[in-house]
């Protein structure tokens, strides 16, 4: 297979898991709708996907996440399926959706729920949590402010809130050094 091939057979399957995500998507919004879980005897819609279809909790809990948003927008589903839209940032900004009506006790119109679909459009991780606490800055408060990943046996990973102008400070040192300090090999 060439490169080209290649990168043809891995755009084309990207493009199919896409469309089986969002048909997915749209499968678990009619589960709602006609109330499936009650029917076949599951408490809910997390568990009728987590018992009945062998999905993990993290995966089920993201689709109901985005299912909710979708429901609300539903041009985002087009969004995702095209990759102009993550799925991710989907989760993210109904999370903060969800914080942000919780913290004010007043539910965000669908059209307001789609200017913030506008907003996260094309955007990456990092810039769509910014781009969702300027929108919601009461919503900052939710964000954990130290968080310790496991890795391995012996190493974690400790992430933490830091002011953008420490982080900044820190990249800038981080580049410094990987242009000043080059690791010593040594011979065997």
């Amino acid at each position: 297979m060439t490169n080209r091939e290649l990168d043809r057979a891995i755009a084309a399957e990207l493009t199919t898991e896409r469309k089986a995500g969002t048909q997915i998507l749209k499968l678990i919004i009619l589960a709602k709708e006609q109330n499936l879980c009650g029917e076949l005897g599951f408490k809910d819609l997390a568990d009728w996907l987590i018992r009945g279809h062998k999905m993990s909790e993290r995966s089920a809990y993201r689709k109901l996440k985005a299912a909710r948003l979708i429901k609300s927008v539903p041009e985002a589903l087009e969004k995702i399926e095209t990759g102009a839209l993550s799925l991710t940032a989907v989760v993210q900004a109904q999370t903060a959706i969800q914080a942000h009506e919780k913290f004010t006790g007043e539910k965000i119109s669908n059209e307001s729920k789609t200017e913030v679909v506008n907003k996260i459009e094309g955007l990456k991780g990092f810039e769509t949590e910014r781009t969702l606490i300027s929108l919601f800055p009461e919503t900052a408060s939710e964000v954990k402010s130290d968080r310790t990943v496991v890795i391995t046996e012996n190493i974690s990973r400790l992430a933490l809130n830091l002011p953008n102008e420490t982080l900044e400070l820190i990249q800038r040192a981080k580049d410094i050094s990987s242009h000043a300090i080059r690791p010593q090999v040594r011979p065997k």
